[in-house]
């Protein structure tokens, strides 16, 4: 067995270049080990040698079962005539953590206790792999959140979501001609022209949240329409339709109350895109509320997104996959509730990936 080059750098990063040995059997007794080393002294003998060491022999080759030691430790360490016996051994993990408990790491590994030996606790990952975590590891759980509370009928799947944009060859010069084409074009256009921008610049917040309002106010210098039409929050319509109604009124009332002929110049008309959605299974499943926010943290922005954007525009009860799977799977009235209040559209991502984690985290607690 060997460890990766990005495994070992990851350990040596975490070491901070010395020995990890804590080992009560070697020379340094009760204290930890700590000596310093050389970064590219790996394999010698010398001042500053060291090497990577398997804290249990069934560890695998992951960052969790990797140490840095001493050479001196190291030797000390393979030349037990049981090895592993007290590799990284540390009296009474069963005090932190039960079979059954849902536990968060340090290192980010996180999943479900499965067994509790003498030198380690077993987790499964919520992806099903197999992770084993030696007992002075699990003393850096960074949350525990036991045992389930409740277990829901049905679990939550998390999907992805791409998109494929693809010119529809429309176009328009002036205010007639952007509210004749909006009026037939298909829901896909709509939903680009509103939304792409949360796709693409997933790092800002969507000011202003559509691309018609900033050709009216840029293209055509109509300030006063431009800022009505930002204005439009989608997060008061739960379809596409009804969000094109409004756009479409609000143009027509305003050509109504001042006639405009306005013309954008040439190579600055409003070029009228289509959006195509493609969505596609991830290995993210979630039967509790702890499963639930270790899935949330892993999830891309693309399969959060479909979850509480996509999935809200095309539900008839007007609620994120969230929000739904909370109240009729989990019976989470209150916290479902909660969840689909919040206006996802004043957010960047990640910071509604944050607060939804803080909401349900506040809720479990």
């Amino acid at each position: 067995m060997a460890f990766s080059e990005q495994t070992l750098l990851k350990a040596w990063e975490r070491s901070g270049g010395r020995c990890e040995c804590e080992k009560r059997t070697h020379s340094h007794f009760y204290t930890p080990c700590n000596k310093r080393l050389g970064r590219d002294a790996r394999g010698s003998a010398g001042p500053g040698g060291w090497e990577a060491n398997h804290i249990t022999l069934s560890g695998g080759e992951g960052l969790h079962n990797c140490e840095i030691l001493c050479w001196g430790c190291y030797k000390s360490t393979v030349g037990s005539t049981t090895p592993g016996l007290f590799t990284r051994f540390h009296a009474g993990p069963t005090q932190q953590v039960r079979i059954g408990d849902y536990i968060r790491l340090e290192s980010g590994d996180e999943g479900h206790v499965t067994a509790i030996r003498y030198d380690c606790v077993c987790i499964k990952a919520l992806n099903g792999s197999d992770i084993v975590v030696s007992n002075s590891e699990i003393r850096r759980i960074v949350v525990n959140y036991g045992r389930s509370p409740k277990m829901a009928r049905q679990p939550f799947h998390f999907y992805g979501l791409s998109l494929l944009k693809k010119m529809t060859g429309l176009k328009a010069k002036n205010l007639i001609e952007l509210v004749s084409v909006l009026k037939q074009v298909p829901e896909g256009v709509i939903y680009y022209h509103t939304h792409q921008f949360l796709q693409e610049h997933h790092y800002l917040v969507p000011e202003p949240p559509n691309d018609f309002a900033v050709w009216v106010a840029d293209s055509l210098g109509d300030g006063v329409l431009g800022e009505r039409l930002a204005s439009v929050n989608p997060f008061f319509f739960h379809d596409l339709a009804g969000f094109r109604e409004k756009l479409v009124n609000i143009i027509e009332e305003h050509l109504g109350q001042h006639p405009n002929h306005r013309e954008a110049m040439e190579g600055h008309e409003f070029y009228f895109v289509k959006s195509t959605r493609f969505i596609y299974t991830t290995p993210y499943i979630a039967y509790d509320l702890r499963e639930f926010i270790g899935a949330l943290r892993q999830i891309s922005l693309g399969s959060l997104y479909y979850h509480i954007f996509e999935s809200r525009l095309g539900s008839e009860k007007g609620l994120n996959d969230f929000s739904i799977w909370m109240i009729e799977s989990l019976g989470e009235e209150e916290l479902g509730r909660a969840i689909s209040r919040i206006d996802p559209y004043t957010y960047t991502l990640e910071g509604l990936r944050s607060s939804l984690i803080k909401l349900i985290e506040k809720h479990i607690q």
